[in-house]
């Protein structure tokens, strides 16, 4: 650990520390972990609602959020919730609005606790917002991983989610809008518009994070339907698992209009209407 990773440790180290009335709460217990993936406009979220969840990143945006009963989020990025930020694409600073516009949803779910990086402590608060970071320490499996300490499992959202699972003590995971563990994969997020487009891609994506999951609790993911199957871990179908054929719905059936204008005022390169999708298509 480097002396700006110690400085921030033992400057936050309390606040770290909270954590620990998580460890080993779901000991034994099944879960489900939701991504963003288009296979989300497929899907019935009621139906999700017999088991404990984690959510992440935009979710909370989706019209059917409430019906899941989400209990854990993850919101794992840096710097993500101050008013302004670093744009990726331009580098220049701008508004953040849509941390402003998830700010917004943590004040509305007040019965969810949150996980954002410690970085945003200065920015964010409340009874229901817990931190996490990695103090420079780099991911190699989740025995060194712990919310309560150095949690490197930080790199994305599926390996953040899939850390506090295993430290929450679950013994099974079952990955719901993670479509880039599917095999064709899709791409894109389901406030986008457009139905799922199947990508051939060689090789596996987040291995290094699943293989070390396994360790600790089992894995599978759901599929759409039977043209997709699990990439590296086994796969359920919605229809299998629900009892429910999966019904298409587009992304102004499933985000609010607000939400959707916020989303498509954002410098992310998100494909929000029909022209964008098809131009992108094309392309």
């Amino acid at each position: 650990m480097n002396l700006k990773n110690k400085i921030l440790y033992n400057l936050t180290e309390k606040i770290i520390l909270k954590n620990k009335k998580f460890k080993g709460i779901h000991k034994g217990e099944s879960c489900y972990l939701f991504g963003n993936a288009k296979s989300l406009k497929y899907y019935d979220l009621s139906l999700f609602n017999d088991r404990i969840s984690i959510g992440c990143n935009a979710l909370s945006l989706h019209k059917d959020f409430s019906k899941i009963g989400i209990s854990y989020y993850y919101e794992g990025h840096p710097f993500n919730f101050y008013k302004f930020f670093k744009d990726p694409y331009t580098s220049s600073y701008r508004r953040h609005i849509l941390g402003d516009l998830k700010k917004q949803k943590i004040r509305e779910n007040s019965d969810i606790n949150f996980f954002l990086d410690v970085s945003d402590y200065p920015s964010t608060r409340g009874k229901n917002i817990f931190y996490s970071h990695h103090f420079g320490e780099k991911f190699s499996n989740y025995s060194n991983c712990s919310l309560d300490g150095f949690f490197s499992a930080n790199q994305s959202a599926l390996s953040g989610m899939i850390g506090m699972a295993i430290y929450f003590g679950f013994n099974k995971i079952t990955l719901v809008g993670c479509d880039h563990l599917m095999r064709p994969r899709s791409s894109d997020h389901f406030f986008e518009y457009g139905e799922m487009l199947k990508i051939i891609h060689p090789g596996f994506v987040n291995e290094e994070v699943l293989v070390a999951a396994q360790e600790f609790v089992s894995l599978e993911v759901v599929t759409p339907n039977s043209e997709y199957k699990g990439d590296l871990i086994p796969h359920v179908s919605y229809e299998d698992l629900t009892g429910k054929e999966a019904v298409y719905r587009e992304n102004y059936e499933i985000v609010l209009d607000d939400d959707l204008i916020t989303l498509s005022e954002c410098s992310y390169p998100y494909l929000m209407t029909k022209s964008q999708f098809l131009k992108n298509s094309v392309l």
